[in-house]
């Protein structure tokens, strides 16, 4: 039987992933643009009260999206999934994110994954996400079901475990016939957010490919608020486009600060 300590991780896993995929596999919409009425999460009642349905969360980034001042696509739960559903579903993923063609040293890491996205998400597992062009913010939850402190606490208390195990990671994979290889080195990082719970990660990435070398730092804050578990990332590369450059400057602990203030609506 899967727990849903380890769905509310790959809720998270499928919606990142799907994130790669959304720009070509999901239609998405700009920031502004109504992704349908709805009837609001639990009206009325107290933030560890509220539950949410697909349509909430999209309604909750778009207004976030819009307070943030920034231009950016909404993905919706559907269009995740979708995207997730041409690669396989959550098997897909898997083998994209670690699977068998990936090499992973130590090899702890790729088993992690592995071990987390067997037996796929439940059917009551949402998520919704705002990306950018320098990053994206991603809320999740499960449609119209509390979450338990247990499932709150592993959103945020987990990372030490894996950091142990994981903090530098050297990985290797093949993508359209060319090698690529890559090292990750992640360590915690101080973030303070509106939300119930916070925790800040800092990742450096170092990719070789075609003979390319292309390096680039993340930022990743992790929040729970009430029935919500919150997201953000933004990146930096040193390969910065035209976009990426224009683009208004917004931190992860501000991304998850207006997904909050957009949730006690």
């Amino acid at each position: 039987m899967k727990t849903r300590r380890r769905s509310v991780f790959v809720v998270c896993v499928l919606a990142v992933g799907a994130s790669f995929l959304a720009g070509c596999s999901a239609t998405g919409r700009t920031a502004g643009t109504d992704p349908g009425a709805s009837t609001g999460p639990s009206a009325g009642a107290s933030a560890s009260e509220r539950t949410y349905s697909a349509r909430d969360l999209a309604n909750i980034l778009d207004r976030a999206g819009t307070a943030l001042g920034v231009d950016g696509t909404l993905v919706t739960d559907s269009e995740l999934k979708d995207a997730a559903a041409k690669v396989g579903g959550a098997a897909g993923l898997a083998q994209l994110l670690g699977g068998s063609n990936v090499t992973y040293s130590p090899q702890a890491c790729g088993d992690l994954l592995a071990t987390a996205m067997q037996g796929g998400v439940p059917e009551d597992a949402i998520a919704a996400q705002f990306r950018t062009s320098t990053g994206a913010v991603t809320a999740a939850s499960f449609a119209g079901t509390p979450l338990t402190s247990a499932q709150k606490a592993s959103w945020t208390t987990t990372v030490d475990s894996v950091l142990d195990q994981c903090g530098t990671v050297s990985l290797s994979f093949e993508i359209a016939g060319k090698s690529v290889s890559a090292k990750v080195i992640t360590a915690k990082a101080t973030a303070t957010t509106t939300a119930d719970t916070t925790v800040g990660l800092r990742q450096t990435m170092s990719i070789e490919a075609a003979g390319q070398n292309l390096s680039a730092v993340s930022t990743v804050v992790q929040a729970v608020w009430g029935n919500l578990l919150i997201s953000a990332t933004t990146i930096a590369t040193d390969q910065t486009t035209d976009a990426q450059a224009q683009a208004k400057t917004v931190t992860a602990e501000a991304a998850v600060d207006a997904v909050v203030a957009a949730a006690k609506r």
